[in-house]
């Protein structure tokens, strides 16, 4: 099915009420970088330590010696930033399984010994990988003991381990970093899931309204996979809508998301999400998703709920990354795997991505991404076992082993018995 991505745009034509303005933690970044105790003399160190990150340029500081606050311009990435330091009051631990699980006892038992942190904000510009990874360089550099930061603007927690080791890396964190996405349930089983962190790069964060318990880890899907793209392109709308994926039977999945002051207008009796749930929230620049289901429809932007493809998103869909991620994907892979390493020596077995060379492919740049399991660690490189069958790779098997070498790594992940879960490149500071 072929796609016209030029299609005009039409107007507008309801709306129940007005859009709020935005609040300062969409305007600009916010985060606070929390340690068990913040140093008293923190302030009269934040501009040497300011100068100390590598790649950026100090180019302006101010103190307030009256409010304490502190501003800075920075260069950083052929972009210049504007920022200011503040300190604040440690926010309360949410005692939830999944914040639970991101942090050890030990962090815990400190975190709650918290009294105060600092807080970084920012004014993001047209690179929001850049940025991001700027803020928590300054971060970690200005508290380089901190536990946890905590992103106001994302409404979510950070793992001060991860933060360090995402800032001393060469590569950006990637697009799921950025935001986050909550799922609210209410009563009758419906679910709405809402983002949290677009706007400070400029974007519409992005809804779900009206999925069920049974598919809204699907939708999410969706919606994480289009706050990728939009991160990607640096804008919410496009014409004829973003292309993320593809179901069964080869049905392209291309989907559009419009202002909640109009989306309402299909969603009648909601009851999550509705005006009564915008009251304090939710209401400013945030959009609803949908999808065009065909050409037609994307011509004449006849748009659908996700809802319309419920029986499909069982069957295991494709959803697209952007070239520049899967690199990035790779290099941190490759970034990482001595922390794989470790832990196949403590006994931990390791899954690896390779990318093979196609057959009929004369200069080699198309591949097949397939797992094999690590065997054993060699001088150059390690030996592997194919554990599937490949498409289009001829001349080698399941079961068959390989010498391989790190710059043949796409991705990795150890299953972990002590942690009881798999560790991708992503959490490898769990394995340390």
């Amino acid at each position: 099915m072929a796609f016209d991505f030029w299609k005009k745009k039409k107007e507008n034509t309801w709306s129940p009420v007005k859009a709020s303005p935005l609040g300062y933690w969409e305007e600009k970044s916010y985060m606070m970088a929390v340690p068990e105790v913040l140093p008293r003399e923190i302030l009269t160190q934040v501009k040497d330590r300011l100068g100390m990150i590598p790649g950026a340029i100090l180019t302006g500081f101010n103190f307030d010696a009256e409010t304490r606050k502190m501003t800075f311009t920075m260069f950083y990435e052929d972009e210049e930033y504007q920022g200011g330091i503040d300190i604040g009051d440690a926010p309360k631990l949410p005692s939830t399984p999944q914040t639970l699980q991101m942090f050890t006892q030990d962090e815990l038992a400190r975190l709650q010994n918290a009294t105060h942190g600092l807080i970084v904000y920012m004014k993001f510009g047209k690179k929001p990988y850049d940025a991001y990874h700027l803020q928590l360089k300054i971060l970690t550099t200005l508290v380089p003991d901190l536990i946890m930061i905590f992103d106001e603007s994302a409404e979510r927690n950070v793992n001060g381990r991860w933060a360090k080791m995402a800032a001393a890396s060469k590569y950006t964190p990637g697009p799921k970093d950025l935001f986050q996405v909550q799922a609210v349930q209410g009563k009758d089983g419906k679910v709405w899931l809402h983002s949290h962190g677009l706007c400070r790069f400029n974007l519409a964060e992005l809804e779900v309204l009206n999925t069920d318990v049974e598919h809204y880890q699907a939708h999410y899907n969706v919606l994480a996979t289009l706050a990728g793209m939009m991160l990607d392109e640096g804008t919410t709308e496009k014409e004829g809508g973003f292309y993320i994926g593809m179901l069964a039977d080869r049905i392209p999945v291309v989907a559009t998301a419009v202002p909640w002051t109009e989306a309402l207008a299909e969603y009648p009796g909601i009851s999550m999400g509705g005006l009564e749930d915008r009251k304090d929230g939710h209401n400013s620049k945030t959009n609803v998703i949908f999808l065009y289901k065909s050409e037609e429809d994307q011509k004449n932007d006849v748009r659908s709920k996700l809802s319309i493809y419920d029986k499909l998103w069982e069957e295991n869909p494709l959803f697209f990354f952007s070239n520049a991620e899967t690199k990035r994907l790779s290099m941190v892979a490759r970034e990482r795997f001595d922390s794989a390493k470790k832990a196949f020596a403590k006994g931990c077995p390791v899954l690896i991505k390779i990318g093979l060379p196609v057959d009929n492919c004369e200069d080699g740049s198309e591949r097949e991404h397939i797992w094999f399991e690590l065997k054993s660690l060699e001088e150059r490189g390690f030996i592997a076992t194919l554990t599937q069958e490949p498409y289009n790779v001829s001349g080698i098997h399941t079961g068959d082993d390989r010498f391989l070498t790190v710059d043949d790594i796409t991705d990795w992940v150890v299953m972990s018995e002590e942690l009881r879960r798999q560790i991708s490149p992503d959490l490898a500071y769990l394995l340390e």
